[in-house]
């Protein structure tokens, strides 16, 4: 078993809030975090979130982004 430490990732899966506006290294960051993230994480790892982990207001909003 392998621990992650991972925060502040700020999802948006309704695309209300793009973080590009704050540069352009920060386009698709939610498609390059799942990438990374499924070709690092296995089944038995720990991953510790602390932070926010999605801009949605209720966890109706936050569904699709908790599904990493």
């Amino acid at each position: 078993m392998k621990i992650f430490g991972i925060s502040d990732l700020h999802l948006d899966s309704k695309k209300e809030k793009p973080m590009d506006v704050f540069g352009k290294n920060w386009e698709d960051h939610d498609l390059r975090i799942f990438e990374d993230w499924h070709q690092k994480v296995g089944q038995d790892d720990l991953v510790l979130m602390p932070g926010d982990i999605s801009w949605a207001l209720s966890m109706k909003g936050a569904e699709t982004d908790l599904r990493i």
